[in-house]
């Protein structure tokens, strides 16, 4: 599975580039092109949880399908009741008031895709197409159920594919309409011919997304082609003013909006529910699809417990702990196995020149304790706020892994943390041994990750290296290359981000020739005069971008740990 994420109209992440197989390169590598929209090189990176202006794009390729999503900051929205909003049979309830106006707010801004849920992205993530009515790429995907919808998020969610901190869902139905009437106070949004494929103008068909004008926030089909579900259950709606509206608590059906190719143009309308209650024929399978909402994930406990710590339910499991103002995701790495394959590369260059007795072994370490590892590694912003001062060279943003860190450096930000009560007493906060850090970067897998490397690690060849736009011609020093914003590339098995590329990361060990030897919750030598740095930088090649190489550093970045204190 792949990953890329990509912004346009001056939001975030990376240069957008397309990326080719190419001959002659290590195994894996992929060769940055220039893209055919001149636009994208003067892409500069910005936060994602506050990116401005209403209907900032983004993109992000799942298997070589790009899906885009348009920014819908949080507001407020006024929504019309009356009795032909409703289906059918909620028409003939007996309401207060025949028509009103209400305000909806909504506190937290979201992304939502820019059109509904392709064929091809279906297909490319679930290896079927369940849709009814001709198999057309480009068409939304229908004839899925709401459960089929919540597996296909699933999926998405488990392959590490949102950006750090997010996760997809599919919207409230607040979100929708707040989405769909984009700050008009139309509520059919515009010329319903120009903007929507509905009864009267579809040919009986849904047609390819896209195709119609986009809303003034650059979503399209929001009405018509297909109806959408929404993550609410059905339920009225209530008369009153509403923020962060989610739906009842519990129901038996589906709220879905938008109307379809069958609908007229009544059903057409920003504010019409529908829903999939039995015996209803208004919608038929090959008329109801979904698109995906991109959130910020949940905080969590704004104190952990002992009882958080000590047992997740499985490897990834995630908690976030808030520092100076500052949430921090770690992940969960259970007790377990991993084999280390030594051979000649894996070492530093003094550690080639030694003469084992065979050039390449495999040996099994062994864990018997879980931890917790950062989600990201720790960025300028939690740094700043901890010790008062950045000291990364270059541009300076908040999201970015502080640098230029020296292991003492990172003993002094890891003690403030540990007299600071951020997290239960029984744990700590410390640097990963590099036997924890190798056994969290491969996450299960026996694959090796730099053979996919530009799908998870900023490294040498996707690092923007241009001076000008002949960027085959002229090229930045080595100094002047920058380290991207931390979760920007696709996570591993266990939700982390950027063990590969980007800046290398100190362990806790001092630094010596690793053991041929089995070895049990190993951290390295009593002493020594350097200490250990794992994953490579973006300055770094496939070589160095590997789970096993090893090295030793001097100023560098690094990724909390949590563990149990030591008796």
């Amino acid at each position: 599975m792949q990953m890329k994420v990509f912004v346009k109209n001056a939001l975030v992440f990376a240069a957008v580039f397309v990326l080719l197989e190419t001959a002659g390169c290590d195994s894996g590598f992929q060769v940055v092109q220039k893209p055919s929209d001149d636009e994208a090189w003067a892409l500069h990176e910005k936060d994602l949880f506050s990116p401005g202006e209403a209907g900032e794009r983004m993109e992000i390729e799942i298997e070589g399908v790009m899906t885009a999503f348009r920014w819908a900051p949080p507001g407020s929205f006024t929504r019309r009741w009356n009795k032909s909003t409703e289906c059918e049979w909620e028409k003939e309830t007996e309401w207060d008031d025949d028509e009103k106006d209400y305000k909806v707010t909504l506190t937290q801004g979201f992304w939502l895709a820019e059109t509904e849920t392709t064929q091809a992205l279906w297909k490319a993530v679930m290896e079927n197409n369940p849709s009814l009515g001709g198999r057309v790429r480009k068409a939304p995907v229908n004839n899925v159920s709401w459960e089929d919808a919540q597996e296909f998020i699933s999926k998405l969610n488990g392959g590490g594919y949102a950006p750090a901190g997010f996760e997809f869902c599919l919207p409230t139905e607040a979100q929708w309409e707040y989405a769909c009437i984009a700050g008009s106070a139309d509520d059919s949004c515009g010329e319903l011919d120009a903007i929507a494929w509905y009864g009267d103008n579809s040919e009986k068909h849904a047609h390819e997304v896209g195709q119609k004008e986009a809303n003034a926030w650059g979503f399209y089909d929001m009405l018509g082609n297909v109806c959408e579900w929404c993550g609410d259950w059905y339920g009225k709606y209530p008369m009153d003013d509403l923020t962060d509206y989610a739906g009842p608590q519990s129901g038996s059906n589906r709220v879905i909006r938008g109307g379809g190719w069958t609908g007229d143009a009544e059903s057409c309308r920003s504010f019409y529910r529908l829903t999939d209650w039995d015996g209803w024929d208004g919608v038929s399978d090959s008329n109801l699809g979904f698109r995906l909402c991109l959130v910020p994930m949940a905080v969590g406990p704004s104190a952990l417990s002992e009882e958080d710590l000590a047992s997740p339910a499985r490897a990834g499991a995630r908690v976030a702990v808030e520092i100076m103002g500052v949430n921090t995701a770690f992940r969960w790495a259970p007790p377990g196995s991993f084999t280390r394959h030594w051979d000649l590369t894996t070492g530093g260059d003094w550690e080639w020149k030694t003469d084992p007795d065979d050039d390449r072994k495999d040996f099994e370490i062994t864990l018997t304790q879980g931890f917790w590892l950062a989600e990201t590694e720790t960025t300028q912003e939690l740094w700043q706020a901890v010790m008062g001062n950045n000291p990364s060279p270059g541009l300076q943003t908040p999201k970015s892994p502080v640098v230029y860190i020296s292991w003492e450096a990172t003993q002094e930000f890891i003690s403030k943390l540990n007299e600071g009560g951020y997290i239960p007493t029984g744990y700590e906060f410390r640097l990963p041994t590099e036997a924890q850090w190798e056994y969290a970067c491969m996450a299960g897998s026996t694959d090796d990750l730099s053979r996919q490397l530009n799908v998870f690690a900023w490294n040498y060849l996707n690092t923007d290296r241009r001076t000008d736009r002949d960027w085959r011609i002229k090229f930045k020093p080595y100094a002047e290359l920058q380290p991207h914003e931390v979760g920007r590339k696709r996570a591993n098995a266990w939700g982390l981000y950027d063990m590969l590329g980007n800046v290398w990361e100190w362990c806790y060990d001092w630094y010596a020739n690793y053991p041929r030897d089995d070895l049990t919750d190993y951290s390295g030598p009593k002493e020594g005069s350097k200490h250990v740095i794992r994953g490579g930088d973006c300055f770094s090649g496939a070589k160095m971008c590997n789970h096993s190489y090893r090295i030793s550093g001097s100023r560098e970045g690094f990724r909390l740990a949590i563990v149990p204190k030591e008796e």
